[in-house]
């Protein structure tokens, strides 16, 4: 009987449901969306209709003390469960962020990031059973003829010699100088759409007197301020994962297959020495027995595909090469604060009546 109440209470408030109504008795309208529920299901479930046949002030669970009581354990057990999980990972990190409610309250939230690689294959039949059907087989042979018409700039954005970041600042350099190409765009949707065709010319202020047309005015304090802006966000905003991208450089599949062995050495002992606290100084030459994994390693396309080879599919490697910790440490970095902004989209539908 718990189980079905316990179900129900998940399916509801995973929807965010009200769970009581306005009587909260049995065979009454507005009893509740949990009591209408098990209403329903009791037409189709032997153990509810006993339950909810059972005479008057017997024990059926259906209270809302009951109610506050599952509400209350829940949460804890989830938390609980995520605690240990923390407790036992090698590194974790925390990503903090606040926002106001309704009720111009700070509301703290905490996300905790950590590597969990699990061991066991639970969702392979699934998937199995998924990938024979005839609706897949047909979505990848679609799929496939569309991606080869865009194979080449695929492959182009992955090229090692690729920097994104920096063709995306150097795109919106070259972008301050096209403001007629983009005055010329304007003034055409503009007259498509009947609008005004000129800058508004306003009073100028005193100490703005150098600045008396309108058009650089506006390609001055406008379009080429909010440029500066962007470019350097983008910069400062990108410093320090670049870098901490750099100091990882070693764990990179790549860099395994294509360095030689004194520049992965040098670049292994820089990030052993930065993280002398979590990674030894044996790590340079653990990382030099790659040559063992060659071909292995050539099959991965991210850290995270070598850590799941190493210590998922070799296990016994990380009781010889104990410094593959390395790659859950850069696993578990924290590279934004979207998890955790994340969460302030549930504010809306809490209400702070304090």
């Amino acid at each position: 009987i718990l189980e079905r109440i316990v179900n129900v209470t998940l399916t509801l408030t995973s929807c965010n449901l009200a769970l009581r109504g306005h009587r909260e008795v049995l065979g009454q309208g507005n009893a509740g969306n949990l009591l209408s529920i098990i209403e329903l299901l009791a037409r189709y479930d032997p153990v509810l209709t006993k339950l909810i046949n059972r005479p008057e002030r017997s024990v059926k669970y259906l209270s809302h003390q009951i109610q506050d009581e599952i509400i209350y354990i829940m949460p804890q057990h989830v938390k609980a469960a995520r605690i240990n999980e923390i407790n036992e990972a090698l590194f974790y990190s925390i990503i903090i962020d606040t926002t106001q409610d309704m009720s111009k309250i700070d509301q703290l939230s905490q996300v905790y990031r950590n590597v969990t690689i699990r061991k066991n294959n639970r969702e392979g039949a699934p998937c199995l059973n998924a990938i024979g059907k005839f609706s897949f087989i047909f979505l990848v042979n679609m799929q496939t003829k569309i991606l080869e018409c865009i194979n080449a700039a695929s492959q182009l954005l992955q090229a090692k010699d690729t920097d994104i970041l920096k063709n995306a600042i150097s795109v919106l350099m070259e972008f301050r100088k096209k403001f007629d190409e983009v005055k010329s765009a304007t003034l055409a949707l503009a007259a498509k759409w009947g609008s005004q065709t000129q800058f508004e010319t306003t009073r100028a202020r005193k100490e703005d007197s150098r600045l008396t047309e309108t058009e650089s005015n506006f390609r001055v304090h406008v379009l080429n301020t909010c440029l500066d802006i962007v470019i350097q966000q983008l910069s400062h905003r990108f410093t320090s994962l670049n870098r901490t991208v750099n100091i990882f450089e070693p764990v990179q599949p790549n860099t395994l297959l294509q360095a030689g062995d004194e520049e992965l050495y040098q670049a292994a002992k820089w990030l052993s020495e930065h993280y002398r606290r979590d990674i030894a100084p044996s790590s340079p030459a653990q990382l030099l027995c790659r040559t063992s994994f060659r071909d292995q390693i050539a099959k991965q396309k991210s850290v995270v595909d070598l850590a799941k080879m190493l210590i998922v599919s070799h296990p016994a490697v990380t009781s010889t090469f104990t410094e593959v910790c390395a790659f859950l440490l850069f696993l578990t970095l924290p590279v934004s604060v979207a998890s955790s902004e994340r969460s302030f989209s549930k504010l809306k539908i809490i209400k702070n009546y304090l």
